[in-house]
């Protein structure tokens, strides 16, 4: 495999070509700026870039994404400044990654396996409702972007939709294994959806959902910062 590499600190270049020899990776290239990457950057002169996530100028090297994913060349950001709005956008591309500094070949080694996997796979398809048992016995179908949160009552868990509440014998910890990624934990009692949050004061400790106040746990203020865009 042909790797270019993006990196300003010649010191780390000379690590990565170390652990890209141990992983018996061929280093065709090492450049310190988008503009040099360029011009590696062309159909089948090489498999992968390897990048810094900003150059020495402190310019983002992210923009490569958009080029690389044109020619379906794979692209691993590494960086030990990490930051979630990165990752974010990161993980948008089919074929891009992050690793944080310092990591094992190894690990170097499983990121390039899943991005260029050997074996057919299928996609994950998230589940788009739960279903609850009602007073009929009935198993009754909740879509998921109906849930306003969940809500922790003793041994059971309480789904609020706009309309209803349902009582399920789950613990909160199942309910967030249960759901995806569209809710979030914010309180040891409380599961939000986030399409569903109205305003959020991290001076008050407070989530506004349709007028209905939840709680933040202070535990739980990072997971908000990094999980809720902010323009």
């Amino acid at each position: 495999m042909k790797v270019l590499l993006l990196e300003s600190d010649p010191n780390y270049a000379s690590e990565m070509q170390r652990i890209l020899n141990d992983n018996s990776l061929t280093l065709v290239g090492t450049v310190t700026s988008i503009k040099q990457a360029e011009v590696w950057l062309h159909p089948g002169k090489i498999d992968l870039i390897i990048s810094e996530l900003a150059e020495q100028s402190g310019q983002s090297t992210l923009p490569l994404l958009n080029r690389t994913q044109m020619l379906s060349t794979p692209i691993i950001f590494i960086t030990d400044h990490p930051y979630s709005l990165a990752y974010e956008h990161i993980r948008q591309f089919p074929h891009a990654a992050l690793l944080i500094k310092p990591f094992h070949r190894l690990t170097l080694q499983c990121t390039i396996d899943l991005l260029y996997p050997t074996t057919e796979y299928v996609p994950y398809t998230p589940i788009q409702a739960v279903f609850v048992r009602n007073n009929q016995s009935k198993m009754e179908r909740i879509d998921l972007n109906e849930i306003q949160w969940v809500e922790s009552e003793g041994n059971y868990a309480i789904i609020q939709t706009e309309n209803k509440r349902y009582a399920v014998k789950r613990s909160l910890q199942k309910m967030v294994d249960l759901l995806d990624r569209r809710f979030l934990r914010v309180h040891k009692s409380f599961i939000v959806n986030l399409n569903q949050i109205d305003n959020i004061s991290l001076l008050t400790m407070q989530i506004t959902i349709h007028q209905q106040v939840i709680p933040i746990g202070r535990t739980y203020r990072k997971d908000i910062r990094d999980s809720v865009p902010i323009a």
